[in-house]
């Protein structure tokens, strides 16, 4: 990882106090996010992913809280940020596609008047295209310049009557649009990090390939970095420059995607490929990781992946091992690679 980056995340730990114990969501995390570059967070449900995401813009619901850590966007502190300056950063320099269009769209808000919302609220007027602003600055109305620039995002990002789709409530629009709306939300005040959380999980196939597909284009020439939350390596294969890997709230496993998915060196990555279906002449079984995904109250300082692992060692139950970098870019959390124990 080189020091161009816009994002830096250090020693995050998110946790959420219940009556039986505490819930280390996000624990001890490291990574870093490139200036223009595109990262895929991989992993089952409840691995942490979605909580990293809310704890980078501070949207932790309660009672969760972040205990510790830095995240520097900018250089600058996140966590020492006021509320007011996260209200103007939320949106403006950070914003969020949620993984649900239709628990995310207000359902009595027309969907141009909810894209037109962020314009508003961080007087963003400077979007409109050239051919808009001779119009605009003879009529002298924000609004009309905001609309303007919303029919202008609607089309975009897909939609196939921008006029007509302004006027809609989202219970009028299929998934796929909900989503796009919801994209040009996300676009609407030119973030420098957009964060989209399973933006295609609720779609079919081939919705998810245009979504997907008119994100990549989006972020051409935007200067815009994205992390891309998926449960899917197929997708994150396909989109992202990186991946990481998370397990138990930890990161097991990150590096170039490339690297990751044909030369995976964490146990767990290893066997989230192997139970990917393939096409191939001759059929292969699929296989599953045995066990369940342990219980994130009081977790034990030691690999959460042991019970599950293939190849543990006694070794794994003694101590929590660190990340560290095997190739170039290349970390994994695993005692096959610390130095202090005995390879087979």
């Amino acid at each position: 990882m080189n020091n161009d980056y816009l994002l830096k995340v250090t020693g995050l730990t998110t946790i959420f106090p219940t009556r039986r114990g505490v819930v280390k969501a996000v624990d001890h995390i490291h990574f870093n996010v490139n200036k223009d570059e595109i990262v895929g967070f991989v992993g089952e449900s409840g691995c942490g992913k979605s909580v990293t995401m809310l704890s980078i813009l501070r949207l932790v619901p309660y009672p969760g809280k972040t205990i510790d850590g830095e995240i520097l966007f900018d250089g600058e502190d996140l966590l020492k940020r006021s509320l007011p300056d996260m209200r103007r950063i939320r949106g403006k320099e950070i914003a969020m596609i949620f993984q649900d269009p239709m628990t995310t769209l207000n359902p009595v808000f027309k969907v141009g008047e909810q894209v037109r919302e962020s314009l508003r609220i961080h007087k963003i007027v400077a979007g409109v295209s050239e051919k808009a602003v001779p119009w605009y600055r003879r009529h002298g109305s924000g609004k009309k310049a905001e609309r303007l620039r919303v029919l202008e995002l609607l089309e975009e990002v897909g939609l196939p009557a921008p006029e007509e789709n302004y006027r809609q409530y989202p219970h009028e629009l299929s998934g796929g649009m909900q989503q796009r709306a919801l994209i040009a939300i996300g676009l609407s005040c030119k973030p420098k990090l957009l964060l989209a959380d399973e933006p295609t999980t609720a779609l079919d196939v081939t919705i998810q390939a245009q979504i997907l597909d008119l994100l990549e284009r989006t972020m051409r020439g935007r200067d815009t970095s994205l992390i891309l939350v998926t449960h899917d390596l197929g997708v994150a294969s396909e989109f992202c420059q990186r991946i990481i890997v998370m397990y138990a709230g930890r990161i097991v496993e990150m590096g170039p995607t490339v690297d990751v998915l044909k030369a995976p060196k964490h146990p767990y990555t290893t066997g989230l490929l192997k139970s990917i279906p393939r096409i191939t002449k001759e059929k292969v079984k699929i296989k599953s990781i045995r066990g369940t995904v342990p219980d994130l109250i009081n977790l034990p300082h030691k690999c959460a992946f042991y019970p599950r692992c293939e190849k543990g060692s006694p070794a794994c139950e003694e101590r929590e091992m660190e990340l560290v970098e095997v190739e170039k870019g290349h970390w994994v959390r695993c005692m096959l690679y610390d130095e202090r124990t005995e390879r087979s």
